[in-house]
């Protein structure tokens, strides 16, 4: 496989292939002797499971008996995800984790100070955990969610997920940080329960996570792109954001604006190149926002209609204001008058009437 070179970029119509990448995802996925990591054979007696949700958070947050739903809508638990790994690999996840435990329980400020490839690697690894409890239901082409996804797109992103998380043995390199990585602060409670959300998207690898104080939103493939993008400053409920404690209906709508981002977003052209077993990622063009700008960066109806659904999916509950127009929007983040709304306690509901 030496110096095999793979040019793609998502496309209408085009057929996007790797180089070997998705071969190798697909063996993890029906092999569970290979090790998740460098993906080498594990003998059984040697095999340690990881945890997607590592012990300090099912523990910190109360997650071990609490249920999640699938791509199927199934129910699982967190406590129930576990990945194989051999020892080696095993060594350098429980360090990853320890930086990353750290960080988070310290709160905001450590986890913006903690180093961004670290906290991509550990946020690549957690999105690994999920699609891997999935990839079944994922690499069927038949399931229901790609007629509405494309089923070339999903694969695609979970195998490139999975190459860039090979960073962590030394596999891969790249010529521009892979995400774009924001973190805000949140209101915390009296119960541990209260103090962790989790959401995140197959078709393209997208994932946010409030867990304490700390609010992740993680764009895991722009290379960068909606970091870079000048439009965020502009919007007044991102601007809000930064000064605020977020409740949790709040950060569900700064999930609501960058995933309604990420949708118009013009992915980067890639070239990967491989020699051996070592991948090299390189940026060939940028990705970029494609959408009304400078104030209004997306089409208004699509970004109503994702904030609607978010939230009766996350918080089984209904925004009651009218469907937005432009520049009308309904948000939790402004008062009436513009300035941003500081909710006092984390335990109220502030949907309502606008």
């Amino acid at each position: 496989m030496a110096n095999d070179v793979t040019t793609y970029q998502r496309e209408p119509g085009r057929v996007h292939t790797g180089i070997d990448e998705i071969d190798e995802l697909m063996d993890l996925a029906t092999n569970k002797a290979l090790c998740f990591l460098c993906s080498n054979p594990v003998p059984k007696t040697k095999q340690l499971k990881e945890s997607v949700f590592s012990p300090w958070i099912l523990d910190e947050y109360g997650l071990r008996e609490q249920s999640m739903y699938s791509q199927d809508r199934s129910i699982t638990y967190y406590g129930d995800l576990k990945l194989t790994a051999c020892d080696k690999c095993h060594k350098i996840i429980d360090k990853l984790e320890s930086e990353v435990k750290q960080a988070i329980l310290a709160g905001p400020n450590a986890v913006r100070a903690l180093d961004q490839e670290r906290l991509f690697l550990w946020l690549a690894k957690l999105y690994h955990g999920l699609f891997f409890h999935d990839a079944k239901l994922l690499f069927n082409p038949d399931n229901r969610m790609f007629s509405v996804f494309s089923y070339r797109d999903v694969v695609r992103g979970f195998a490139l997920n999975h190459m860039m998380l090979k960073k962590l043995v030394d596999k891969v390199t790249w010529n521009e940080f892979p995400a774009s990585i924001f973190v805000f602060e949140a209101l915390t409670g009296d119960e541990p329960k209260q103090h962790f959300d989790l959401f995140d998207t197959p078709e393209q690898p997208f994932i946010t996570l409030r867990c304490g104080s700390s609010f992740i939103v993680a764009a895991l493939q722009d290379f960068s792109t909606l970091a870079q993008f000048n439009g965020l400053e502009q919007w007044p409920s991102l601007a809000a954001a930064d000064t605020l404690r977020l409740h949790p209906q709040q950060c569900t709508e700064i999930s609501a604006v960058f995933r309604t981002l990420l949708l118009q977003h013009k992915p980067a052209r890639l070239m990967l190149t491989a020699d051996g077993d070592d991948y090299k990622v390189t940026i060939l063009a940028p990705g970029s926002i494609v959408g009304l700008p400078p104030v209004y960066p997306w089409e208004i109806p699509l970004y109503d209609q994702i904030l609607r659904t978010m939230f009766r999916v996350i918080h089984n509950t209904e925004i009651n204001s009218p469907v937005a127009r432009t520049g009308d929007m309904p948000t939790l983040l402004l008062d009436s008058t513009g300035k941003p709304l500081q909710v006092p306690r984390i335990d109220i509901a502030i949907i309502g009437d606008s």
